[in-house]
């Protein structure tokens, strides 16, 4: 998502009218691919996770996934912000965020719910590698 699409991809008619405002529950499970909705024996001992079957089951689960870059940093930050690889020129793990030019004013994907309005909650390493808080 660009910085002019994002409110259009996201629905901005929810973020301009508070009475269309719907709850967003967004989970992101890095590391903990579609193998083990496929085979719970996989991680047997190894994560316990009484309940994924059965919330799988209740939502929206994607078994085929594709990624920006087959390096973590330059997907999660395609990911967060919506700008490619190639538009941002995050290639590598370790790279400055803060140094591209595609991603000046564009804010992680969370920052973007939360100046909308939204109750942000994040935990994990989704984020690792990206600002926290973009402003420029």
């Amino acid at each position: 998502m660009t910085g002019a699409c994002q409110g259009a991809c996201l629905g901005t008619n929810a973020f301009s009218n508070p009475k269309n405002k719907k709850n967003v529950l967004f989970l992101v499970i890095d590391d903990l691919n579609t193998w083990l909705l496929s085979n719970p024996d996989r991680y047997t001992g190894k994560v316990i996770a009484p309940n994924i079957l059965k919330f799988a089951k209740s939502g929206l689960v994607f078994m085929q996934n594709f990624t920006a870059s087959p390096k973590c940093s330059p997907s999660r930050t395609a990911f967060l912000s919506g700008v490619a690889p190639w538009r941002s020129g995050i290639y590598e793990n370790g790279m400055d965020t803060t140094q591209s030019a595609a991603l000046k004013g564009i804010p992680p994907m969370p920052m973007f719910f939360k100046n909308n309005g939204y109750y942000v909650a994040g935990s994990g390493k989704i984020g690792h590698g990206y600002p926290k808080n973009n402003k420029e």
